[in-house]
């Protein structure tokens, strides 16, 4: 018995040393790689070894990530992880709970509403000195209109108490505009991405419906839908590494219509586009719409009509080419890299309308809403 059980741990002693000696060796000479393709992010380099980060313990930190982040076959590993919690029947991995029909949902919670608050009295000191009139609308995430989806388990904070809180705390100069309703009255459409946060554009076609209506602007038209690629993975993807999900596609409602489109992302006015096709061959697919985040867009029709200011997050990509129809111009600021004066910049460039749009996920989390305070 006793020599039975020297060889057992002999033998997981010599697979052990083995194990680490393999993938040291190949750790060693292995390239690094600069991309992950499965999680859609760039890997950690190898640091650089000086005095000051050895004693302030940032090179053991950094060195850990490398390490993680390099091991041979990280994806192999990382997926077969996902897969392995699915078959254990766990309900989510790294945060992101796996639903029914292949819908990844990340968890979200309001842990503070310190946040929250902020930006219900940003918003309210914005409408009570602006000129020009002021809407708000909430939308709400994918986890909210199809909870129906998601395992019995799942944690995720209330989101319509959260819509009819901040709507109750706003000033009446501030006209709400429920897509709660909208979305959830068309729940069992393909409005919201399976494998990312952002709404489809049939989600963003309804709502622009309903944004136009509550604005008095013209409503934008129905037009043929167009298939772009049904190979999208998003973020809750991503996260999850759930690799045997089903991607999604992206649809267009494209307009042939007179349309012009700067963006200010260095500063200066440079042309831009309502659609970028480059993007449909890369991972970031989402950014065929506007070409992703930058801090100003304006878009220029030859209608004649109201000058709409929207403050927004990456929901209005997919939202603002379906209001072409609906507006002679549309500004589209992010005040996450937006950081001058916006009501000077209602001034300067006459503004009729302004619009606050944010998913209640980023209105409850970011921090930056606060700068829409009007100061002179």
């Amino acid at each position: 018995m006793k020599k039975n059980l020297q060889l057992t741990q002999l033998i997981t002693v010599i697979v052990f040393t083995a194990f680490l000696s393999v993938f040291g060796i190949l750790f060693a000479v292995l390239p690094d790689r600069e991309f992950s393709g499965l999680e859609n992010r760039y890997l950690a380099s190898a640091p650089k070894l000086t005095l000051s980060s050895l004693a302030d313990g940032k090179f053991t930190s950094s060195f850990e990530t490398y390490v993680s982040d390099q091991f041979p076959f990280r994806e192999f590993w990382v997926g077969t992880k996902a897969l392995t919690e699915r078959v254990l029947l766990k309900t989510e991995n790294n945060g992101v709970y796996f639903g029914m029909d292949g819908f990844l949902s990340g968890r979200f919670t309001v842990d503070s509403r310190d946040v929250l608050n902020d930006n219900v009295s940003a918003v309210n000191a914005f409408a009570e000195s602006a000129t020009i009139p002021v809407y708000f609308a909430l939308i709400p995430g994918s986890g909210a209109v199809w909870r129906g989806k998601l395992p019995e388990n799942s944690i995720n904070s209330d989101q319509p108490a959260i819509i009819a809180d901040v709507y109750t705390r706003l000033i009446e100069k501030v006209e709400t505009i429920d897509l709660y309703s909208v979305m959830e009255n068309h729940s069992d459409e393909y409005v919201y991405f399976r494998t990312d946060h952002h709404w489809t554009q049939l989600g963003a076609r309804y709502a622009a419906e309903t944004l136009a209506d509550a604005l008095d602007l013209p409503a934008p038209q129905r037009y043929s839908e167009t298939l772009l690629t049904d190979e999208f993975r998003g973020t809750a993807f991503n996260s999850s590494a759930a690799w045997w999900v089903k991607p999604d596609e992206i649809n267009a409602y494209i307009l042939d219509a007179s349309v012009t489109a700067e963006d200010y992302n260095s500063g200066a006015s440079q042309p831009a586009s309502l659609y970028n096709p480059e993007f449909l061959s890369q991972l970031g697919k989402y950014q065929y719409f506007l070409g992703g985040n930058s801090p100003l867009k304006v878009i220029k029709t030859e209608l004649d009509g109201a000058k709409l200011l929207i403050i927004r997050d990456s929901f209005s990509d997919a939202l603002a080419p379906q209001l072409i129809e609906s507006a002679s111009e549309i500004h589209l600021i992010d005040l996450r890299y937006y950081k001058g004066s916006v009501a000077e910049y209602i001034e300067e460039n006459s503004i009729d309308k302004a619009l606050i749009l944010y998913s209640v996920k980023n209105f409850c989390e970011d921090k930056n809403t606060a700068l829409i305070q009007i100061t002179r």
